[in-house]
């Protein structure tokens, strides 16, 4: 296994991918969501419902993991150990910027503005404990 160095990490987050966010279910068992994300100053964003199921995983335990893969050759992928914190804050200004990376930045923030009006998202901030690389050539 070829591990990436930083700049191939920072330029393989940069895509459009979906990551996976792995949570933790009461019973120990692991709970995995398709997730948009942004990766910004070493800490990976995302956002969803705060009645999610997901939410109430990490409120209980904020231990999770974030897969990023692609799935053709050449394979690549960045798996992200780490712990979650929920943010309630109306502090928005990182959503758009999630948004934009997917969007665009005019479909993204007109997209960002729509679901904030709906008032029941949440941030999650992932701070990495442990990145692991795969670098398939």
């Amino acid at each position: 296994m070829a591990v990436m160095t930083q700049i191939e990490i920072e330029e393989f987050l940069d895509r459009k991918l979906v990551t996976t966010l792995v949570t933790l279910r009461a019973d120990g068992s692991p709970h995995a969501s398709p997730m948009w994300y942004l990766h910004k100053d070493g800490k990976f964003y995302s956002r969803c419902s705060s009645t999610s199921l997901k939410v109430r995983h990490i409120k209980r335990d904020p231990r999770v993991t974030l897969c990023i893969s692609i799935h053709d050759m050449p394979y690549k992928s960045v798996v992200v150990d780490g712990n979650c914190e929920i943010i309630e804050s109306e502090d928005r200004s990182v959503w758009p910027l999630i948004s934009a990376k997917y969007l665009g930045k005019a479909k993204g923030e007109a997209y960002s503005n729509k679901n904030a009006r709906s008032g029941n998202s949440v941030l999650l901030v992932i701070t990495p404990k442990r990145i692991v690389t795969d670098n398939r050539i």
